[in-house]
């Protein structure tokens, strides 16, 4: 089984990608929802949304999730392999400022993340006035 596990690791390196990449998206729609970021990652399940954190790949550390201020988060992974140059690319991402590329190196890696108010508002800027 373990054999299986490391060979497997590189495809496992991706699914964290993608996991981090969701669980970005549901801080990015929290923030949106609340005017605020989350100060656990259990915050953003929800029954209703169907949301559910992830569970890292069998036999990886689970992620990690740290509020840094109101409009600042990091989500951190332990990684098998360096990403490849598709990964390291920045490239931009609705409402995020700063760097956003997924780029990392063998071991566990932090990716700090801004929310950019100019370029995402919460969706209570954007309710109507009740009627008087």
């Amino acid at each position: 089984e373990l054999y299986w596990c490391k060979k497997h690791w590189p495809d496992f390196d991706q699914q964290e990608l993608d996991d981090l990449s969701t669980i970005q998206q549901e801080l990015t729609n929290y923030w949106q929802q609340n005017s605020a970021l989350p100060n656990t990652l259990s915050e953003l399940e929800s029954d209703i949304t169907g949301f559910h954190v992830p569970p890292p790949p069998t036999g990886r550390i689970p992620y990690e999730y740290r509020k840094k201020d109101d409009l600042a988060f990091e989500l951190c992974a332990t990684f098998a392999q360096p990403s490849n140059e598709k990964v390291s690319e920045p490239y931009t991402l609705y409402g995020l400022r700063g760097d956003t590329s997924w780029k990392h190196e063998v071991g566990r890696t932090c990716f700090e993340r801004l929310i950019d108010p100019a370029l995402i508002q919460p969706y209570t800027d954007h309710m109507p006035k009740s009627f008087e």
